[in-house]
């Protein structure tokens, strides 16, 4: 009997002593409620009463700075037969994506009655976390996924210090670090990109849930995809050497002026071949070239879909803005979709990444209306 008391004494210390080092092991762990790789680490000094007081706030990257140049005109329309003109204000930044905006909208202590949110134009373009931790990150995400484990963090977020595997955190400034895309291994870059979209869908519902709590109206606005951008790089779990060296001679080929028998061609590589993007890419251009646009278009979208350098709008980034603003009921705007739509009937974009002014003009139109409905005006 006295053996029996000794093991279960012994057990009951190890058990404790287990639970003492574990407790340790996670006391600087940061309480969370979502397992972000990242910490914004600074305060705005800035004053925040412009975006504040502010009718409507436009937030995004490059391409939402872009829209600066249109918003005045747009207030105007807006104002009309109003007593108080109504102000719009732009807080994109260049570089900035959804985790910068839902940061800047955490700053704020009243929202203005709508917000809109464009879609980052430069890809992953800051480095938001270390690579190496990708199957904490994965697992923390997978923990928080479940509707049951998340509620209880949200009872007792100190929960959180035990639930969620502690991963290094990239410590983000007021100062962008660019992403150095040469940096991230071959056979690491799908699951960096797995990681970007997994906090993108996180940080857009974020901001979604974020403007409902603060009983504010929220658009999405797209991306546009320049169809014609080639593939930057070839995921390597796609291609081989044989591959390479034939799309090399159908590509001169194509060069040559011949599309119908490429066209054939790519079509049984298609369908032998899994998301290369270089594939889809040459079969879009042979398609459009013999006429057969909806087709070339729909290639051309999959084949910015499976570049492996996102440095620049992207189709997926899109398809979950998309995604989002279903779930939530928000407003989308597709101005991808208004400019890809014209695709081989007009020169559609300036240069790599703005498209013609008549698509911007027309995005103002349909957003002047969507403002019109929200302001009741």
């Amino acid at each position: 009997m006295r053996i029996i008391f000794k093991a279960i004494f012994v057990l009951f210390l190890l058990m404790l002593s287990t639970i003492a080092y574990f407790a340790y092991d996670r006391r600087n762990a940061p309480i969370q409620f979502t397992p972000y790789p990242y910490h914004l680490d600074y305060q705005l000094t800035q004053d925040l009463s412009e975006y504040e007081n502010a009718h409507i706030l436009i937030l995004g990257g490059k391409l939402g700075q872009t829209f600066s140049r249109y918003q005045a005109q747009l207030a105007t329309r807006l104002s009309k037969g109003i007593k108080t003109p109504l102000k719009i204000a732009n807080w994109s930044g260049e570089g900035e994506s959804a985790h910068r905006s839902l940061f800047k909208l955490r700053q704020l202590k009243k929202f203005p009655p709508v917000i809109i949110y464009v879609a980052p134009s430069e890809g992953f373009f800051e480095k938001k976390f270390y690579l190496n931790e990708f199957k904490k990150i994965f697992f923390n995400f997978k923990i928080v996924a479940n509707p049951n484990i998340s509620s209880l963090i949200m009872a007792v977020p100190f929960l959180s210090k035990f639930l969620f595997r502690q991963v290094k955190l990239q410590q983000l400034s007021e100062t962008i670090l660019p992403q150095n895309l040469d940096e991230i291994p071959n056979q690491g870059i799908q699951t960096f990109h797995q990681i970007h979209f997994l906090l993108l869908e996180k940080e857009l519902e974020e901001i979604s849930a974020l403007v409902r709590e603060k009983e504010s109206n929220l658009i999405f606005i797209t991306a546009p995809v320049n169809l014609d951008i080639a593939p930057k790089k070839i995921c390597e779990s796609t291609t081989s050497n044989t591959l390479f060296n034939y799309l090399q001679e159908i590509k001169s080929s194509i060069k040559d002026g011949v599309y119908k028998e490429n066209y054939n061609k790519l079509q049984e590589l298609k369908s032998i071949t899994v998301a290369h993007p270089e594939v889809y890419y040459l079969l879009g251009t042979a398609a459009r070239e013999i006429g057969r646009i909806e087709e070339a278009r729909s290639n051309l979208i999959l084949a910015q879909a499976y570049d492996c350098q996102i440095d620049r709008p992207n189709p997926v980034i899109n398809a979950i803005e998309k995604k989002v603003a279903a779930r939530y009921g928000h407003t989308l705007l597709d101005f991808d979709l208004q400019v890809s739509g014209h695709y081989g009937k007009d020169v559609t974009f300036l240069n790599e990444l703005t498209p013609q002014d008549v698509y911007y003009q027309r995005l103002m139109d349909n957003l002047y209306s969507s403002l019109k409905k929200i302001l009741k005006i």
